[in-house]
């Protein structure tokens, strides 16, 4: 008989074969541990990216918001009309000023909003944008019109 079928078949009789089985298996599971705790960490950096990127996002909102919030706050604060034309005119000048300011903070914080809204959706094309007409999310054919300038 052939020496090496001679080893096998002992070694497939003893105890040596389901050790050889278990060290296998060992090395197999500590591969795919190894596997997937860099999978894990890849996935947790890119969460990390992630976040970031949004509190970015939230922050440069709240300053718009508070930007508005004290253009309108300084026109609260403006002058009595004086008794004059004159003041009056420069009164509502000023006041007009403010107002103006304040909507551009406005329309820039909608804008980082809904861009903000469309970057989170799976899919976004002008089926979704008729979508979002039709149930209110896009008040006007204004509002319609910017959303799909950010079509995929």
């Amino acid at each position: 008989m052939n020496p090496f079928l001679s080893w096998l078949s002992e070694v497939a009789s003893s105890d040596t074969l389901w050790a050889v089985i278990g060290a296998i298996a060992a090395v197999v599971a500590t591969c795919i541990a190894i596997v997937e705790l860099v999978r894990r960490n890849a996935i947790d950096r890119q969460f990390a990216a992630y976040r970031r990127v949004n509190a970015n996002r939230v922050w440069g909102h709240i300053q718009i918001v508070l930007e508005a919030y004290e253009t309108l706050d300084e026109a609260k604060k403006a002058p009595a009309p004086g008794t004059t034309e004159r003041d009056r005119i420069e009164r509502e000048r000023f006041l007009c000023d403010k107002i103006i300011s304040a909507r551009k903070a406005v329309v820039a914080a909608y804008l980082r909003l809904l861009e903000q809204a469309i970057s989170e959706q799976d899919k976004f094309d002008e089926e979704v944008a008729q979508r979002w007409l039709q149930m209110g999310r896009l008040e006007n054919d204004w509002r319609y019109k910017i959303a799909l300038k950010f079509v995929d």
